[in-house]
């Protein structure tokens, strides 16, 4: 028997690179899947891309009235993109803004009506418990930072016990501050039909 031993390390698993962008409101740099895009097609035409999949050139902004206020006063995504951007694209980011804000508010209703599972752990614990009996899950709802290994966890449990499952434009952080969290939360579960139906007006288009 070898007078030492050899422990072999766990070779940790490579953190997933979040793209960042930077704000022409505010001048911070945010994880792009937070930000609303201007964008400049290749064919010239100005559009409003709230997927953020648009071909083309892009200036970013947080979805907020104050920031968006000052881009459009500075005109600095037209200098962004060298071009003049008609206000019918400002009239569609200041729609844009408003859903997201309609959005997070709605999520924290179902939060203090207690319809609201938060953390992916106690999500599988529920769809795993409710398959016994009438599902109560409506939908799931998960961060657009959560890692590879958690997306394929929740697309994996959702298939199995058919729920619907959303990714939304939003970090961990910033979803567990729109439900009244101090930690970051990977997704959060609808448990109330009429207010999953309420969720669903303002849920980002899914491409």
């Amino acid at each position: 028997q070898d007078r030492y031993q050899v422990r072999v390390m766990a070779t940790p698993a490579p953190q997933k690179k979040i793209p960042m962008r930077q704000c022409l409101g505010c001048n911070e740099h945010k994880p792009k899947r937070e930000l609303i895009r201007i964008v400049r097609t290749p064919e010239g035409e100005v559009v409003a891309d709230m997927t953020g999949k648009k071909n083309g050139r892009g200036a970013y902004l947080c979805p907020s009235d104050s920031c968006l206020r000052r881009v459009q006063k500075s005109k600095r995504a037209e200098k962004v993109l060298e071009c003049a951007i008609p206000d019918e694209v400002y009239e569609a980011v200041a729609r844009g803004v408003s859903a997201q804000d309609r959005l997070l508010g709605t999520l924290g209703l179902c939060r203090r009506a207690g319809k609201l599972i938060c953390g992916v752990d106690l999500i599988c614990t529920e769809l795993r418990k409710s398959a016994a009996r009438t599902q109560t899950v409506q939908a799931v709802l998960a961060a657009s930072d959560v890692s590879d290994n958690t997306r394929k966890k929740l697309n994996d449990k959702c298939n199995f016990y058919g729920v619907s499952l959303v990714f939304l434009p939003y970090t961990a952080e910033r979803l567990a501050a729109a439900v009244g969290k101090d930690a970051p939360i990977g997704a959060v579960a609808i448990t109330d039909a009429k207010l999953m139906q309420a969720v669903k007006e303002h849920l980002p288009a899914q491409e």
